[in-house]
């Protein structure tokens, strides 16, 4: 399956992808790749987003703060209010553990001082922030490098990344690498970027065929890994625009990463899905 290229983009810039507060999104999001629906739905001239989580390594994204947990935000599962065409994150931002920082360095040496044995317990989420900015660090390089080798090459690299990788160089080192290894090189079906937009790729139409599945039953996401589906508020499920590969973009990224859109909700939900 083939889109125009006026409706669609890779590794779009983030003005493009976010409405406001364009650093704070920065901090947290990497975009991987924007589509106009009118590539889906010709009367829907509409851009949504493929975002992705610099948070992301061991466990969920996050699974440690429940308490800032919403409707269509939770583990692995990530909302954005649709405005003009671009995004502004839907919910508290300390729903990234790393913007605790702060708060929980200063009750940690606090009780500490008090000889309050709590700051124990603090201790294990403050080395968990400090891992995260590690990580945060070594997704965004990764994903500044890969973008470069698209720009220069047109292509995306194909593959995890072995070590987090920080130049062009690195990531035309690592293709050679697979390649001497025997792995051969399988681009994603659409554009080069995406597996499938709204269940139209020939990989999905050929599962349907071979299984016998129908497109109605998959569309409740029921035969997936996807730990939370977005729902409306009767219950059914938000319009699948499509999916793609995560760690093609990043260096610890997602094996899938899906993206729900509502029109009459203006909300944009990004799903993560590990196999």
């Amino acid at each position: 399956m083939y889109i125009s290229e006026e409706y669609i983009r890779a590794f779009p810039e983030y003005e493009e992808v976010f409405a406001e507060d364009i650093e704070r999104h920065r901090r947290h999001f990497l975009p991987l790749c924007s589509i106009n629906l009118k590539c889906l739905f010709p009367e829907k001239d509409q851009w949504v987003h493929f975002v992705s989580f610099k948070e992301i390594y061991e466990g969920n994204v996050g699974q440690m703060t429940s308490s800032f947990h919403t409707e269509w935000l939770r583990e692995d599962t990530v909302a954005f209010e649709v405005i003009g065409g671009k995004y502004k994150f839907a919910g508290d931002w300390n729903y990234f553990l790393i913007e605790q920082e702060e708060q929980v360095n200063a009750e940690y040496d606090q009780l500490k001082a008090a000889g309050d044995k709590q700051y124990l317990k603090l201790k294990k989420v403050k080395n968990q922030i400090d891992a995260l900015k590690t990580v945060y660090t070594e997704n965004e390089q990764d994903y500044e490098a890969r973008k470069q080798f698209y720009k220069q090459h047109q292509k995306v690299h194909p593959y995890s990344s072995d070590e987090p990788m920080q130049s062009v160089q690195e990531v035309v080192n690592s293709m050679q690498s697979y390649r001497d290894k025997g792995w051969g090189i399988d681009y994603p079906e659409i554009n080069g970027l995406l597996d499938d937009l709204d269940l139209r790729s020939e990989h999905m139409q050929k599962m349907f065929l071979e299984h016998s599945d129908s497109e109605e039953e998959y569309r409740t996401f029921e035969s997936t890994n996807l730990l939370y589906v977005p729902q409306r508020p009767d219950g059914s499920v938000f319009l699948y625009i499509g999916a793609l590969t995560g760690y093609y973009f990043q260096a610890y990224g997602a094996d899938g990463l899906y993206l729900f859109y509502e029109e009459s909700l203006q909300k944009a939900v990004i799903c993560l899905e590990y196999t």
